[in-house]
């Protein structure tokens, strides 16, 4: 079954932000080509391509939902989705939304398409995340320690992996 990942609204706000910048540095480029030196307009085409590779890399690892099946769960991405078999899940626990984390983003990203890569806490220590939004926490421990936390719009894919680990 597919559970959806929709972005809160300081995602979006982040995101938008970024759109903000990148049409900005491609409408300077244009002035720069026409009212500047070629350097001056080259380095800035350079930032800006390098503005649009982060964008599109970026979106393709962004988690965009989760999929249950009967032996995996898969954060869904648009490029190389992370498939999680449901027999080296140890625990499945909702965090309250109340509860706050302090996470510090160690290697990923923190707003931008969402919430994904590396981060730390004391509450959890590290952890994985594939987050989209800072509600419906679900924290999932596999037999190894690994701890990933995933967000859902729908809190019920919490009771449904613990339901499919009971089996």
């Amino acid at each position: 079954m597919f559970y959806k990942a929709s972005m809160d609204t300081l995602a979006k706000w982040l995101t938008g932000v970024v759109f903000v910048v990148l049409g900005s540095s491609i409408i300077m480029v244009g002035w720069f080509f026409v009212n500047k030196s070629v350097s001056e307009a080259l380095a800035l085409l350079g930032i800006t391509f390098f503005l649009i590779f982060v964008f599109f890399v970026t979106w393709l690892y962004a988690p965009q939902g989760y999929i249950l099946d009967k032996k995996t769960l898969t954060v869904k991405g648009v490029l190389n989705p992370k498939t999680i078999a449901l027999a080296d899940i140890k625990e499945v626990s909702v965090i309250p939304d109340q509860t706050k984390l302090l996470a510090i983003r160690v290697f990923g990203v923190g707003g931008f398409f969402g919430y994904f890569g590396y981060f730390s806490s004391g509450l959890i220590g590290t952890f994985l995340m594939y987050a989209t939004q800072n509600k419906n926490r679900i924290l999932i421990t596999t037999r190894k320690d690994k701890k990933i936390m995933i967000t859902p719009d729908n809190l019920q894919l919490a009771d449904a992996l613990k339901q499919q680990l009971a089996q």
